[in-house]
């Protein structure tokens, strides 16, 4: 589920590519994240598996966090840049 939020995220703000590319999400070891592409200056949507917490960096400064263990499993709709997205009509 958490990573139709970080693919919400750039399907809502990169261009589409044939390839589905602009929707590639990174692994990182070291810090226990899974991060979308980078998107609208600088911003980009992390989540952090060890806190199970989803974060919106701007600028490698974390500007917001949801706490998904006390989150429903069924948001249907997140707010990026001001603009609420549905997921279920955006991500497959």
């Amino acid at each position: 589920m958490t990573s139709k939020y970080l693919a919400t995220a750039t399907i809502s703000f990169l261009e589409k590519k044939d390839d589905d590319s602009h929707t590639n999400l990174e692994w990182d070891v070291e810090s226990s994240h899974i991060e979308s592409r980078f998107f609208e200056k600088n911003n980009q949507l992390i989540f952090n598996l060890l806190n199970f917490e989803l974060m919106w960096i701007n600028k490698e400064q974390i500007t917001a966090k949801i706490d998904l263990q006390t989150k429903s499993q069924d948001i249907q709709e997140i707010t990026l840049c001001g603009t609420q997205h549905t997921i279920n009509s955006v991500v497959n």
